[in-house]
């Protein structure tokens, strides 16, 4: 009896040790901020688990979703959504089959709402290509040679159309291509080839920009230098996906990956009009707002293009005609997040441009002949009579208009 006493204890004591320890006094209550921070930690890892289709046994998802999907009812309502085979864009009823309770509300609301934002829900895993598993025997023997890039003619598993009445507007899949005559190009690229336009104004057409006459002035760099350099660039394009910055109709910002108007001008590049974004509400919240909210556009378009040439590591002293206008420069810098180290190289650059352009002021390169000068050249009679065998108007050209020609000599 003692014996089991003692073995009553132990298990006893071990239950105890073994639940999670109350949250101490002195740790701070959460607020809505950790939760928005909280979000920006998972949102890499969610983005995985989608595009993918497969939850990692140590994923940190699994560790803090398990305790919400363990409450009663969440399961079945959740599995009575995802079982729609085509893109959900329609409100939906909680399940008569499940009891309702606040957290399966909870979860039918957030269904709804995200329905009625036109933020479509695709519940299909990612199918990413699988080989043949017929022979070449097969093949042969049913009488049709098919090649690699054969479309299919099965539509079994393609996705259904919505019902009537329904829409189906709203952010697409990353799986979205743009389709040519020869080939299909995805509308997000890879990081390495996406690249963003500053525009000094909007597009009044929606054509094609290189078929425009008159498409705004605009200047190019990579994505992934403008993201690392101006911060204020960066954060504006994460509040908006997050939802505080409301830019709905893409005054400010466009992204055609995030986007429910895609544009058919810019399709596949981030879009950024500078001077719409400084005076929105995200551009008026910066602690450096009133160091630019005076600039006329044709100054802050200057100083664009000078800071976009910085970033590409191109000559731009020759927008500088003195030191005002590089200190103008630099607080241009400075507003959209330019840390110390880059404001410095920034004068080093303009430092070094300069000091080169008077160097070859005092120093020119001797001047190349031109391009005539050659031809001055003393050159013999017999070749000047061969340069001119081939002329369509010479006498000793004998069989014109077939490609031959006579030479003498």
């Amino acid at each position: 009896m003692e014996e089991n006493n003692v073995g009553k204890r132990r298990t006893e004591k071990k239950k105890v040790t073994s639940q999670p320890s109350p949250q101490s006094p002195s740790d701070p209550k959460p607020d809505d901020d950790d939760i928005f921070n909280l979000c920006v930690m998972l949102l890499p890892e969610i983005q995985r688990i989608v595009k993918t289709g497969k939850v990692p046994r140590e994923s940190t998802i699994r560790q803090a979703l398990r305790g919400m999907l363990r409450g009663d009812g969440v399961v079945p309502v959740i599995r009575s959504f995802a079982t729609k085979d085509y893109l959900i864009s329609y409100r939906g009823a909680h399940p008569e089959s499940v009891k309702a309770n606040k957290l399966t509300r909870a979860v039918v609301n957030l269904y709804n709402e995200d329905v009625q934002k036109r933020d479509i829900m695709n519940f299909r895993k990612p199918s990413f290509p699988q080989p043949p598993k017929s022979t070449s025997g097969e093949a042969q023997s049913s009488g049709k040679v098919t090649t690699p890039n054969e479309p299919s003619l099965n539509h079994s598993n393609s996705v259904k159309p919505a019902p009537s009445g329904t829409s189906i507007a709203g952010a697409a899949p990353r799986e979205e291509f743009l389709y040519t005559s020869s080939k299909k190009i995805p509308i997000e690229l890879p990081l390495n080839e996406r690249r963003v336009y500053f525009m000094k104004h909007h597009e009044t057409s929606d054509i094609p920009y290189l078929a425009q006459n008159n498409f705004p002035e605009r200047i190019v760099v990579s994505e992934i230098v403008v993201m690392k350099e101006c911060p204020f660039v960066r954060s504006a394009f994460d509040s908006k996906d997050t939802g505080k910055f409301v830019d709905s109709d893409d005054t400010a910002i466009y992204d055609p990956a995030k986007t429910a108007n895609r544009k058919r001008c810019l399709r596949q590049a981030k879009i950024i009009y500078l001077a719409d974004l400084i005076d929105s509400s995200f551009g008026r919240a910066s602690k450096h707002y009133d160091s630019l909210s005076d600039w006329q556009a044709d100054k802050l378009w200057k100083n664009t293009k000078s800071w976009v040439m910085f970033l590409r590591r191109d000559d731009f002293s020759e927008n500088i005609s003195c030191n005002i206008e590089l200190d103008e420069l630099c607080i241009f810098g400075t507003f959209l997040g330019a840390k110390n180290n880059a404001i410095a190289a920034l004068r080093e650059r303009y430092k070094a441009h300069k000091n080169r352009a008077m160097a070859e002021k005092l120093h020119p390169r001797p001047a190349m002949l031109p391009a005539e000068e050659p031809q001055r050249k003393k050159v013999s009679p017999e070749r000047k009579t061969r340069q001119n065998d081939y002329a369509a108007n010479e006498a000793q050209n004998d069989m014109l208009g077939i490609g031959w020609t006579y030479r003498h000599g």
